[in-house]
């Protein structure tokens, strides 16, 4: 089963890139409502030339490697985002989208570990920005606000690498 999905996902994954404009980008994240750092990369597939789908994924590194309690965690975000403003230098764009989010808590004492694993749904909204440096490199940050069962507002801050022979001039 997971291989017919995985399947799926690759085979719809290059049809979509055959037919949009793709962007790939690693990025370093800080969720306030975890209180952690993390890494992640992020995916926007450029629909026309206003909105796009983002999907991301982060890992949040541990709190503390021999302390307890031990907290770490990741999240998987699906956005759509708006372009509000489209710029010979830069861009703003608003963001709304789904969110599932992992908490995981360890407890080590000298008799056993107690380990707790928490999921959970949310829904996205911020605002995001990039710089043009060229056809193929953009900065970015975004900011960014999850509401739901674990609630928190992420910053991020990272690269778009603008994938294939696609020219920004002709998305926007």
């Amino acid at each position: 089963m997971r291989r017919t999905i995985f399947t799926l996902i690759l085979l719809y994954s290059a049809v979509t890139a055959s037919l949009a404009q793709v962007r790939v980008a690693p990025f370093l994240a800080y969720g306030e409502g975890i209180n952690l750092w993390g890494i992640g990369a992020y995916a926007e597939v450029l629909f026309n030339d206003r909105v796009s789908f983002s999907p991301q994924f982060t890992l949040y590194f541990p709190e503390n490697f021999d302390n307890n309690p031990r907290h770490s965690g990741w999240e998987l975000n699906a956005n759509m985002n708006y372009y509000v403003i489209r710029g010979d230098i830069g861009y703003l764009y608003g963001l709304e989208g789904l969110n599932f989010t992992t908490i995981r808590t360890r407890i080590s004492t000298p008799v056993e570990d107690d380990v707790d694993n928490d999921g959970n749904l949310g829904f996205n909204f911020g605002i995001g920005t990039m710089v043009r440096v060229n056809d193929y490199l953009l900065p970015f940050v975004e900011g960014k606000y999850t509401a739901g069962s674990y609630s928190q507002a992420t910053l991020i801050f990272g690269v778009k690498f603008q994938v294939g022979s696609g020219d920004l001039d002709y998305d926007y």
